[in-house]
């Protein structure tokens, strides 16, 4: 039996944010946007990171990316631990896992020609010589689908779906090993979406990339995933191969969003159940089981004990006191 190996690893991820009050910045209680999450990603695999707005996804790429420091755990990248790295080892993180984000206008500068857009993560990090940045511009831009004349031009004269190929340029400018993409569909119309999906899968095959997709439209990460993790309020709740958590979800919750995607034969999900109410605040999280305030089949113990993420049949991981 082949084992995948791991490309990208959170292990018990953590990070808090102090709320502080007053003149003298008095901390009075903490944010946990992301308590505890572990998860893998293997070489050449799409994995999804999915759930309510709010419920620490973004928070857990951008501590993938490095633009958050984790409270503590760790994040592992090839067998070696992200926060020992320096100099060389720690920029050479940093150029094989780039970022692809939501809004390509706004991750866009628009004062900047998009050849100098796309060239700037390479031409900062290796100063390479100009004919191979030219080269591996032209490379690129035909990769994603932009004519070579695209480099001269400015964001501004671009639509929102070439906007967001000269991104996913710039991300693979530096020939990176994994992508995090953070929503990167989610801002488009519903006939470009279909186009950059195809896209991206399309390199991932030809190049063996892999991505930590995060985003809240499920039929995305059923169609661009291997492998899905479901988060609430922080922590991860349910995890499994995406097939098996599209086909036969078992926490409440994983249940609860898929009963709530539009379906072709209506009724065809009612069986799973609606979810009721609000997300709870993240300052004030119930005690026991985090969603046990909106689930139908609240129990005694979900009140009391916070259940751990286990394994319930094969590789499918659920964090419920439910038996399965």
């Amino acid at each position: 039996m082949n084992t995948k190996v791991a490309l990208l690893e959170a292990r018990k991820l953590t990070k808090y944010y102090n709320v502080t009050r007053g003149i003298m910045f008095s901390s009075v209680a903490r944010v946990k946007a992301v308590d505890g999450v572990s998860f893998a990603v293997s070489q050449g695999e799409g994995f999804g990171l999915v759930g309510e707005s709010g419920c620490g996804k973004t928070t857990t790429g951008k501590l993938i990316l490095l633009l958050e420091k984790p409270t503590s755990g760790q994040i592992v990248f090839c067998g070696k631990d992200v926060a020992s790295l320096t100099g060389k080892e720690l920029a050479d993180y940093r150029k094989s896992v780039q970022p692809v984000f939501q809004d390509p206008f706004s991750s866009l500068n628009p004062r900047m020609r998009v050849g100098d857009i796309i060239c700037e993560p390479l031409v900062a990090r290796d100063s390479p010589p100009r004919a191979a940045v030219k080269q591996r511009l032209q490379d690129v831009l035909q990769e994603v689908g932009l004519a070579p004349r695209s480099a001269s031009l400015y964001p501004h004269e671009f639509s929102g779906g070439q906007r967001q190929r000269i991104a996913l340029a710039r991300a693979l400018i530096s020939r990176p090993q994994c992508l995090v993409l953070d929503e990167p569909v989610s801002a488009l119309d519903t006939s470009i979406r279909a186009q950059i999906i195809n896209l991206i899968m399309g390199i991932q095959e030809r190049h063996g990339l892999s991505y930590l997709m995060i985003a809240h439209d499920l039929s995305v990460v059923r169609h661009m995933t291997t492998k899905t993790a479901v988060m609430y309020l922080g922590k991860i709740v349910e995890m499994s191969e995406t097939r098996d958590l599209f086909g036969h979800p078992l926490h409440p919750y994983t249940r609860a969003l898929l009963a709530a995607v539009p379906q072709l034969k209506p009724g065809s999900m009612q069986k799973l159940g609606l979810v009721e109410g609000e997300v709870p605040s993240p300052l004030d999280i119930p005690p026991g089981c985090r969603f046990h305030p909106r689930c139908r089949f609240v129990m005694a113990i979900c009140r009391e004990s916070e259940p751990e993420l286990r394994m319930a049949a094969g590789q499918h991981q659920v964090a419920c006191h439910l038996e399965f």
